[in-house]
């Protein structure tokens, strides 16, 4: 049926659509003497190399694929959204006599961003082009990534900067430095931006587990990491003058794999599900977002 134009249902799905957006015993006896044979010493044991990110400039391509269906009907498809941000990211080793030892600095930019919205691309925010590419800058120890979001572009609804700051922020996930098989560990990621007119703040708690340290990637030895995620989004706005709040709740998995040697990441792969509920005008409605995620890491030639 068809709805007016400033009904708040079919405009906050542009909203969601921008969402999500790891010993061997031997024994012996014996009776009869016999000639006593020497064994050799058991070869020593090779503690896992540390892992830091490596000084230098990286180039990263982030993908994403969502559908978006009302909830309870898995028939009908609302929208597909497609998703494609370019990146650079670059650290810069502090000065090597430092006291204490200063973290290296984070920079770059985000270059560029597309999205294609399908049938609702003119619905919701859209896709703004970049006048300009959107600095970085953080911090890099070891591998542990901070990255410095400035805090008036997390509510800023008159910019695409926020969002696409809080897209990136994720990318580069902050890892430990042993990576050996069984490992595992976990952080929380918070970021806040103005998507659609309504201020969403998503809280992603990441589990990671390390599979193999010997996998193989493009004839290069790596560590395979897995990554299930937990997600809880809530955040209130208003779209065409109408008061919007949004909350939900999702999962995701997916995996890493690391060169633990190079110092780099090199791929991300995801799957996720998120369950939105939409208010506005005393109506609610409520959608599911399948989305699937690629990484990819490429360090450019030197010139």
């Amino acid at each position: 049926m068809h709805q007016p134009s400033h009904h708040p249902h079919r405009r906050t799905i542009a909203i969601a659509t921008w969402l999500v957006s790891g010993a061997t015993v031997v024994a012996c006896g014996g009776g009869r003497r016999l000639p006593v044979e020497v064994p050799a010493p058991p070869p020593a044991a090779v503690a896992p190399a540390a892992f830091a990110y490596a000084p230098g400039e990286r180039k990263a391509f982030f993908e994403s694929r969502a559908t978006v269906r009302v909830a309870g009907d898995t028939s009908t498809v609302i929208d597909t959204v497609v998703t494609r941000l370019y990146a650079t990211f670059r650290i810069v080793p502090s000065i090597p006599s430092a006291t204490p030892a200063a973290a290296a600095t984070l920079g770059g930019s985000v270059d560029s961003v597309m999205i294609d919205a399908g049938s609702h691309a003119s619905v919701g925010s859209g896709t703004l082009p970049l006048a300009a590419p959107i600095p970085l800058a953080g911090t890099v120890e070891g591998g542990s990534v901070r990255l410095d979001i400035p805090s008036a572009a997390t509510t800023d609804c008159d910019s695409p900067v926020g969002a696409y700051l809080a897209m990136t922020s994720d990318l580069l996930p902050s890892l430990p430095p042993h990576l050996a098989p069984g490992d595992s560990w976990s952080d929380t990621v918070t970021s806040t931006s103005c998507r659609g007119g309504v201020v969403l703040t998503t809280v992603a708690t990441h589990r990671y587990v390390v599979q193999d340290t010997a996998a193989v990637h493009d004839d290069r030895r790596v560590t395979r990491v897995a990554r299930t995620t937990s997600y809880r989004l809530s955040g209130t706005g208003a779209q065409a003058g109408v008061p919007v709040r949004v909350a939900g709740d999702g999962t995701g998995e997916g995996e890493l794999l690391v060169d633990v040697s190079a110092g780099q990441l090199l791929t991300t792969t995801a799957r996720s599900s998120l369950n939105l509920t939409f208010e506005a005008v005393g109506r609610v409605q409520r959608v599911v977002q399948d989305g699937v995620q690629r990484l990819v890491m490429t360090v450019p030639p030197e010139p």
